[in-house]
């Protein structure tokens, strides 16, 4: 189904002095808009703590019947000057998504936005959606572990050439991630194929065509954790990627390289503090 655009969606707002609450649905549900409105108000209790985001954003979880699944809740305050000039945060998100959607990549699906604005300004948000159901975050298939514990070797070659084939499409359609790391590429084995997923998309954005700048940044953030992934998979990933994205095997080679001494600088700063 393809997604609805932001711009149709149901919105209900409230307003206070120079205050707005805006809350936005897919489409008008007067149950669902109870369950924002009660998140806003603190009064969802049960709220499993998920993570905190470096800039302030928190997620938080919780199964709802209103939904009929497990709901996600991410929420995002400006707490640094750099988030005022740029798009809301959880806006984007579902912006990016909804290209995404359509360009065919999988995404958690949106469901629902909070936000407060102030004298025009957007400075809390919250971007509700739904989970991705038997997926789990890329790193558990790369590192040892109870998932790659129970992959067999072919799974584990496959993976390797997967992956590659799935950021050269993703790079090839113009898209940038902006914080492309294995946890947030969720992936799922389902009948000897491998299915993957996108979170944390507020960053993103779509090129045409993609600068070599924005892809060296992806490829730079995807390869700085560690992997107990074998170095003959790590090559079957860049064979893969660039194949996918049409470039020569020198031209590959020379962007491994690159991407391999970015990676180890970063590791040499990070470990000297």
């Amino acid at each position: 189904m393809e997604p609805i655009p932001l711009d149709q969606w149901y919105c209900h707002r409230e307003t206070s002095g120079l205050t707005t609450i805006s809350y936005f649905l897919p489409e008008e549900s007067d149950a669902k808009l109870a369950v924002l409105r009660r998140y806003w108000n603190d009064k969802i209790s049960n709220l499993e703590h998920v993570r905190i985001h470096k800039w302030g954003g928190t997620v938080k979880k919780i199964y709802l019947e209103e939904y009929g699944s497990t709901i996600f809740f991410k929420r995002f305050s400006i707490r640094n000057p750099r988030y005022i000039h740029k798009p809301p945060r959880a806006r984007a998100s579902v912006n990016q998504e909804e290209k995404l959607q359509q360009a065919k990549f999988y995404t958690a699906p949106a469901i629902g936005l909070i936000e407060k604005k102030t004298c025009g300004v957007v400075y809390d948000s919250v971007l509700i959606f739904e989970e991705m159901a038997d997926f789990l975050p890329l790193h558990h298939f790369l590192n040892d572990g109870e998932t790659r514990d129970a992959m067999n070797l072919n799974e584990q070659r496959r993976l390797a050439f997967a992956l590659g084939r799935l950021i050269g499409a993703w790079h090839t359609a113009g898209f940038f991630h902006g914080d492309m790391h294995s946890g947030n590429i969720m992936c799922k084995l389902e009948n000897e194929e491998f299915f993957f997923g996108w979170i944390d998309n507020e960053e993103g954005w779509q090129y045409t065509p993609l600068p070599m700048r924005r892809r060296v940044h992806d490829l730079d953030h995807m390869s700085r954790s560690y992997y107990d992934a074998p170095a003959t998979d790590r090559f079957r990933f860049w064979e893969a990627y660039a194949r996918e994205c049409g470039f020569d095997e020198r031209f590959g080679c020379e962007l491994m390289r690159k991407i391999a001494g970015m990676t180890k600088r970063y590791r040499a700063r990070k470990n000297s503090r």
